[in-house]
């Protein structure tokens, strides 16, 4: 299930078996369940081989088996170097 454009309401969930990207469980002043929008098996994504420019702290890129490459945007750097060490 492929996903373009940009999105800034999804969560990255990682699994033991699988990559999970959920669509926010919140909105402004609801709560919804979260959406199933992808799901890839481990082993079809890494951490993206070329670094992003150092300038870009709030970022974490992704890499999927076809050399194919999203950048995931969090909150805070420290969640950008967090999330990069779980996509290994």
């Amino acid at each position: 299930m492929p996903l373009s454009g940009e999105n800034d309401d999804f969560v990255p969930t990682v699994t033991t078996h699988r990559l999970l990207v959920l669509s926010e469980p919140w909105g402004l002043h609801e709560h919804f369940p979260a959406r199933l929008l992808a799901a890839y098996p481990r082993g079809t994504y890494g951490r993206r081989r070329a670094p992003h420019p150092a300038r870009q702290k709030f970022r974490a890129d992704l890499e999927f088996a076809d050399a194919s490459w999203i950048a995931l945007r969090v909150q805070k750097p420290e969640d950008a170097a967090a999330l990069a060490a779980v996509l290994g």
